[in-house]
Formats: structure tokens, sequence, C-alpha cells
């Protein structure tokens, strides 16, 4: 395991297998973003708020992985 970066209080490294479930636990609120023609995700959206009754939604992060197809432009 390699730390990337040591401060005071915490201590950033690699992404470890066991470290999965943490964070499937913690982007509760994503949805996958899926190419139309090929049926593959290709990112995924963090959005707070989705379940909030005033429907004000807040895009938290947007991953997207396959990039240079225009992708991160289109909608």
């Amino acid at each position: 395991m390699r730390n990337m970066e040591e401060f005071d209080l915490v201590i950033l490294r690699d992404i470890q297998e066991f470290d999965l479930d943490f964070i499937v636990d913690s982007e509760r609120e994503s949805v996958i973003v899926e190419e139309k023609t090929a049926n593959q995700p290709v990112g995924y959206v963090t959005i707070e708020g989705i379940t909030n009754p005033s429907q004000n939604i807040k895009f938290k992060r947007i991953v997207i992985s396959n990039k240079g197809k225009g992708l991160e432009e289109k909608h």
C-alpha cells in the first residue's frame, strides 16, 4: 500500500479492494452514466438531495472515465 501524502490528521493513500464497501456506502446517492450504444457504464454522478421533498438537487461529483468521446460535453 502506497501513501500518496501524509498530513497532521490524515493520510491519503491508494484505494485497496477492502475499501470498496466503504466507498459504496459513502456514495449511496449516485447514479451510473451509461453509453447508450454500448450499454456500458462510462461514469457516475453523485447527487445530493435526490430524496429531498423540495426537489432541489446538487451535483456533488461527476465522473466520466471514458474520456475523448465527447460524453463530457453532450447532454
